[in-house]
């Protein structure tokens, strides 16, 4: 999110300097390390124009007086932004489509933003990537889920790959179905279903196939290869800051947000401690 937040801030600053927007019309809403950003920024920007900037986690409610829009990095941001910004249309960051999708539903008209998801054929990549190369791949997924799981049993068909898709229900002993299989599969695609691999879950997930010996491949970003996930395609925040500042003037003006954005750009993230622990490797450029 750090990373997130510079360049988001960095890439802002020329278009706040064109006059595109006035002061008090765009504010970015992070974690607390946005405030030491924001604050070497300032200085640089022409007499009368800023960047506002307001930090969650200092125990005040997110608060942004005169805000058109507010770019909302990370799922807390965007919840902050939604409850205390009702004025603001909201652009979302660092969040995964179906995630988005939820929070849509809540707030009709005020919220878009650039989906963090890879598509599923960026993951499946890693999976011919890994040596020994498994056979069998399992997919979990929640009923929100069930349209990507299926398109990613699609692409795992065509590469050679035997998908056993396994719906999972997240307020019902959520990992059974994957824990009756795990003799039988060599890897674990997880898509980027927060419902089943939001922070409560993911370590028990990791747990239980790090015993087995079976690798997860995907997830939903950094904070999951860290943890464990051997290796994943993720988002390529660059692009997503980019394509963000080409919209800006449409995202300040008076019509509504564009829709959700989607990104194929992705970097490959992997583990090298869960690769080495599990006797597995990636190709040479992967």
């Amino acid at each position: 999110m750090r990373r997130i937040l510079l360049l988001l801030l960095l890439l802002l600053l020329p278009v706040l300097m064109g006059g595109v927007a006035r002061a008090e019309d765009v504010w970015v809403l992070g974690a607390e390390e946005g405030e030491a950003i924001a604050k070497s920024l300032r200085p640089a920007l022409p007499p009368g124009t800023s960047l506002a900037l307001q930090r969650l986690g200092d125990g005040v409610g997110v608060q942004c007086p005169g805000a058109r829009l507010v770019l909302a990095v990370g799922e807390a941001a965007t919840r902050a932004a939604l409850r205390g910004c009702p004025q603001a249309k909201v652009w979302a960051l660092g969040l995964p489509a179906l995630s988005l999708d939820a929070l849509r539903a809540g707030a009709p008209g005020r919220l878009s933003g650039v989906a963090s998801d890879p598509p599923p054929a960026r993951q499946v990549a890693l999976l011919e990537a890994l040596r020994p190369r498994p056979r069998q791949v399992a997919v979990p997924y929640s009923p929100a889920a069930e349209g990507l799981a299926r398109a990613a049993a699609q692409i795992l068909s065509a590469h050679g790959f035997q998908p056993v898709l396994l719906p999972s229900r997240p307020d019902d002993q959520p990992l059974r179905p994957l824990r009756e299989v795990l003799g039988e599969v060599q890897a674990v695609l997880a898509l980027p279903d927060p419902a089943l691999y939001h922070e409560g879950l993911l370590k028990h997930w990791l747990l239980m196939t790090a015993r087995e010996g079976v690798p997860m491949v995907g997830g939903l970003g950094l904070q999951d290869v860290r943890r464990g996930v051997v290796a994943a395609a993720v988002q390529a925040e660059e692009a997503a800051i980019a394509l963000t500042v080409r919209l800006l003037p449409e995202l300040l003006g008076p019509d509504p947000l564009p829709p959700v954005q989607a990104l194929d750009q992705a970097r490959v993230l992997h583990n090298p401690l869960m690769l080495s622990r599990l006797g597995l490797r990636l190709e040479e450029g992967e």
